[in-house]
Formats: C-alpha cells, structure tokens, sequence
C-alpha cells in the first residue's frame, strides 16, 4: 500500500504543481505554508471462482487450488485542497471512477472467498493503511510552498457477500444495517417501532451501485415469474406453473431487450445477467414493466433509485429518502407475499442515512472497477505469464494489472481526462433527486478548479515510449 500510495502521490504532484500554487495564491497563503492535499481513493475485496486450474506447487511445494481467486485493489477518485474553516476545493476530480484502468492492484490469492479469507485479507490491508503517513514534497517549482499530500481511504468496492461477513450479520438475508429478518421487512410499522433503526457496525455499510442494479432487476424478474402463484417460496405444488411463468417472462425479456437474461454460464459459474444489461433494462422501465406483467409505477420508481445511485452527482438525502420510503410502501402494498431482498431493504429503509454518511456520492464509490479483475485476470494468466513457476506467474499477472493502471498508460489509453463527461439521458424524476442539477446538454459540474494540464498532452512527448522511464510514470 505504501509503495503504491507513494508512486500515485509523486505523480500527481509533478502534474498539479501549477494547480497547487494557483490555488495557493487565490487563497492569499503565504509563502513558505505547508499546503496539505488530499488524495482521497476507494479500496475494496472481491473474489471470484471458475480460474484456470495448474499444475504447479507454492514455494513450499505444496499443491494449490486455483479454483478461487480474492483480490484486492484501489482507485483514486479525487484530490483536493484544504484549508481550516474554508471550503473544499477539487483540484482533480476521476471522471470515471469505476473504469477497469484506474484500478490499481494491491494483491490477490488463489484460494476461495471464505469468511476467514476475506476478514484476514481486510486485516492485512487495513493494517497497512493505518500504518501509511502523509508523503512531504518541497520543490522550488512550487513557489516556496511544502506540499503535503495525505492520503485516505474509503472501503466501498465490495460487494454483499464481503460487506455480509466484514459487519458479522448472521445470514445473507438478513439486514446488514438492522439485522431484520425477511418475514420483518415487509411490515412498513417496523419503521416506527425501531426494528429498522441502524445498529453500530465494526464497518459501515455501503451501497454498491453495480450490484445493486444487478439484484433491484433480478428483484423485479421475481415478482414477474412469481406473480401467478404469489408465493415467496416455490413448493412441489406450484413448481410447475412457476417454470411455465418463468420460460415466459425470460423469452419476453430476450426478445424486447435482444438479450440473453438469467442463462446458466457454461461451467456453473454465474448467469449471462451482468451490469450493463441491468442499466439498459432499467432505461426502459416501462417496456419492462410490460414484459413482466407487474405495475408499471413501481418499476419506475425502482428505475429512478437504481440509476439514481449510479450517477456521480450528490444526492438529496431528504427527497430520496421520502421518495424511497413512498416505494417501500408501494411494493408492500401491491406484492406482500413477496420478502423484499435485504439489498433492496438496505436501499430503500436506509439509503439515505448511509449517503449522508458516504464521503462522496454512491456513483463515485462504485465497485465496478474491481468487478473487472474476474475477467482481466484469466486473460492475462492465459497469454501474458509465464508458467515457469507459481511465483514467476503470479508476478507477471500482477505487474501486467499494476502497469496497465498507471495514470501514464491510462492517458495513452484513453482521453480519460477531459473536464466534463457525459451522462445517460436523464428523466426530470432522476435529476429531481440531485443536489446539483445537470445542464440540458447532459454536461455535468465536475466543480473541477483545473485539469487542462493535469497530463501534457502527447505531442510534448518527444522520445518513443519505450525510452520512458518506468519508475518515473
């Protein structure tokens, strides 16, 4: 973690020297003032199974299962600079915090995603957090000033399983938040009574947008296979009628949507359904709500949340919790056989308590970034590693993972750091549940104070990429 926080903190202090000392004389600092700076990132645990399994042994000769795979890894999402009792000012802002090339590694094991695993890894990093300190650069370029730059992390890029085991909540369906029951979750009193008040947690929820999205849809599909049985649980009795609903509802949604939904993935590993079939779906609310033959309303109101908590724009907190408790009521009240999932509960009875307690919005904290690893990683093991040895191979994925999130790269990659990006089409519903409202033309308010600079452009670089300095970038 130190290596990595130090390399990504160098870098970008060479490329905002003149930010800084802009900012600096804007604000009337005097020279000789330590500046402190701010490098705000999210981290984050993930594992996956279906790896390529080898014959090769550890460094102790041991054989391993390659089956599993847990991972860990960071991205930087904005620096900032502060001053005592003064505003925070955005010096950079990642435009997209949930692209696979700002992923940076920080470590990954062959072996299952159990809650030991899991618990030991976070130990492990959380330690090495702890341990990090704030990195000093005196330069002459910075106009006499000493910069500071401290570093601080948010674990966000996680998904239920993780988040389940990190707060010890008893069972996946059970409420990380409340611990309330699915038989509790469908009784809108419990609101009023304090069963769904927020317990004291060793880690604090967090929203995971990607996942969210992926289980409101599945949420909605089972309303739909299930609407004509209305019955939570699928018995020998009503299996039948339930498979006939289900081979229906499923071939209406591949031929509305020209997808394949909820199709066994070869190997057992997962279904077809991913993150990006959820939000096309979900732009089309009303069209799905036909195919699944439930009331159109709420899965419209489900579509505003969902999409609502993937934009990177801070959110009301008052409007979004009166809107999603006016949604809790209405599942409730129209399917009541059905337990609303703890996802959904999480979002709906406390999503706006958490997003007052998010740092940044739910959108900029995604774990989609990390998500990626499932698919980059086999590729690399596959074509770019060598299988000399365990330790050969390993260090060859990792270095490959670590070079391709290099700021550097990622500039020669894409135009990735463009002031301003561009939104999806959003509903006046959508934009009525932000603080700060998009123009017509889909530009959003980065509230970014520079980045023209941030990187010079490529024509200043004279020598081939190959003559670059590894260590520099």
């Amino acid at each position: 973690m130190e290596q990595t926080t130090s390399h990504l903190s160098a870098f970008l202090v060479e490329r905002m020297k003149e930010e800084v000392c802009e900012i600096a004389a804007e604000k009337n600092v005097p020279k000789g003032e330590e500046l402190d700076v701010f490098l705000e990132s999210t981290w984050g645990i993930d594992g996956t199974t279906g790896q390529a399994q080898l014959n090769q042994t550890d460094a102790n000769g041991n054989q391993v299962k390659d089956g599993g795979l847990l991972i860990a890894s960071m991205a930087p999402v904005r620096v900032t600079f502060r001053r005592e009792n003064e505003e925070i000012i955005y010096v950079w802002k990642n435009p997209t915090p949930g692209s696979r090339l700002w992923n940076r590694p920080i470590g990954f094991e062959n072996q299952k995603e159990t809650d030991e695993s899991i618990k030991a890894m976070h130990k492990n990093i959380q330690d090495q957090i702890d341990e990090l300190t704030t990195f000093s650069f005196e330069n002459d370029t910075f106009g006499n000033y000493k910069v500071k730059i401290t570093p601080i992390f948010y674990l966000s890029m996680v998904d239920g399983k993780t988040i389940k085991v990190l707060t010890n909540t008893k069972s996946y369906q059970r409420c990380v938040c409340c611990d309330a029951t699915p038989q509790q979750m469908n009784n809108m009193e419990n609101f009023e009574n304090g069963t769904f008040a927020m317990k004291t947690k060793d880690i604090e929820p967090t929203i995971s947008p990607l996942h969210s999205t992926m289980l409101g849809v599945m949420f909605l599909y089972h309303i739909g296979c299930k609407k004509t049985i209305k019955s939570w649980k699928v018995s020998k009795e009503n299996r039948a009628e339930f498979e006939r609903e289900k081979a229906k509802v499923t071939a209406a949604i591949d031929g509305e949507f020209k997808v394949k939904f909820n199709q066994p993935r070869i190997g057992g590993s997962g279904t077809s359904t991913t993150g990006g079939m959820c939000r096309q779906i979900l732009k089309r609310p009303d069209d799905f709500a036909r195919v699944l033959g439930i009331d159109q309303d709420l899965v419209r109101k489900f579509s505003t949340i969902l999409r609502v908590l993937n934009c990177q724009e801070e959110i009301d907190e008052v409007k979004f919790e009166k809107f999603a408790r006016e949604t809790y009521a209405k599942c409730v009240e129209l399917y009541p056989w059905y337990y609303i999932p703890a996802t959904m509960h999480k979002i709906l009875a406390h999503g706006a308590e958490i997003i007052r307690m998010l740092p940044l919005p739910p959108g900029v904290m995604t774990e989609e970034g990390l998500e990626s690893n499932n698919k980059i990683f086999p590729y690399f093991s596959q074509h770019h590693a060598r299988n000399t040895s365990r330790i050969d191979r390993n260090r060859d994925i990792f270095e490959r993972m670590y070079f391709m999130s290099k700021p550097l790269y990622v500039h020669l990659k894409t135009s990735i750091f463009s002031v301003k990006t561009k939104n999806d089409e959003l509903s006046d519903e959508i934009r009525s549940l932000l603080k700060n409202q998009i123009d017509e033309n889909g530009d959003e308010d980065q509230r970014i104070y520079s980045g023209d600079n941030f990187i010079p452009p490529l024509e200043t670089y004279d020598e081939p990429l190959e003559n670059f300095n590894e260590n520099e970038f």
